[in-house]
C-alpha cells in the first residue's frame, strides 16, 4: 500500500508526504484514509482522571462532568479579562482625550509650547486640568515619573508639525471609536467574550481544514500526472 514517504514537519504542524502504491487509492478512499493508517482511537470514559483548576489529580465519571467543573473557572477568567479589558480601554480614551484636548489649546494659542522649559510646561498642565500617565515611579533604567505623580510625555513628545486642527479632528473622531468600544465591553458578559472566542476559533479551524484539503487535492492531482 504505502511504497515510501517523507516528513515535512514544522514547530508548529506535523505532515507527511505518503506514496500510495497505484490502483490503491480509490480503495483508501472507500475505506477511509483515517481508519486505514489507524489516526483515530477508542478512549475509555470509566474511568478519567484529570487536573483541576487547583492543579490536583481528580476523577470524573463523565466527560460531561469535566466540563461542568472546567467553565465556572473559564468563565471567571473571563470575567477578569473583561474588567483588564474595560480598565486598558478607559485609560486609551483619557489619552485621546487629553491629547485632543492639548492640541487644541496649542492651535488656538491657550498653551504655547515653544521656548519653555519641560518643567515650567508640566506646571501649565497640571494647572490646566491635563492628566498625567503612568506612575510617578519609573521601573529601574526607566525614564522617572513627574513630581505629582505619572508623566506627561504622551502629549509633550507630540511632534510640533502634528499639532494642527485635522490632528484635532483626527484625536476626537479616534476617541469616538473608542468610546463605543468601552460601552461595548461594559455592556458583554464573560460568557459573550467567550463565545466570540469560541466562534473565531471554529472559523479558524475550517479556514485551516479547507486549506488542507485543497493542498491534498494538489498533491493528488500532482501525483496522478506522474
Amino acid at each position: 500500500l504505502v511504497l515510501d514517504y517523507k516528513e515535512h514537519h514544522t514547530d508548529s504542524a506535523v505532515r507527511f508526504e505518503i506514496k500510495i502504491a497505484p490502483g490503491k487509492i480509490e480503495w483508501l478512499r472507500r475505506h477511509g484514509v483515517a481508519k486505514v493508517f489507524r489516526l483515530t482511537t477508542r478512549v475509555s470514559t470509566t474511568n478519567m482522571h484529570c487536573f483541576d483548576e487547583k492543579g490536583a489529580i481528580t476523577k470524573y465519571a463523565t466527560p460531561l462532568a469535566i466540563v461542568e467543573a472546567f467553565v465556572p473557572f473559564r468563565l471567571a477568567a473571563y470575567e477578569r479579562r473583561r474588567e483588564n479589558l474595560v480598565r486598558a480601554t478607559e485609560r486609551e480614551l483619557d489619552r485621546l482625550t487629553n491629547k485632543a484636548k492639548f492640541v487644541l489649546a496649542v492651535v488656538d494659542g491657550t498653551i504655547v509650547v515653544g521656548n519653555k522649559k519641560k518643567e515650567t510646561l508640566v506646571h501649565e498642565l497640571r494647572e490646566k486640568g491635563f492628566k498625567s500617565d503612568g506612575p510617578a515611579t519609573a521601573p529601574a533604567g526607566g525614564p522617572a515619573g513627574e513630581p505629582g505623580g505619572g508623566t506627561f510625555d504622551y502629549l509633550l513628545g507630540m511632534q510640533i508639525w502634528s499639532l494642527t486642527r485635522e490632528k484635532v479632528d483626527s484625536l476626537l473622531a479616534e476617541k469616538e471609536n473608542k468610546r463605543v468600544v468601552l460601552e461595548d465591553l461594559r455592556r458583554t458578559t464573560d460568557k459573550a467574550l467567550w463565545r466570540a472566542d469560541l466562534d473565531a476559533l471554529e472559523k479558524a479551524l475550517d479556514a485551516d481544514d479547507a486549506d488542507r484539503g485543497k493542498d491534498e487535492n494538489k498533491n493528488l492531482k500532482r501525483k496522478r500526472r506522474v
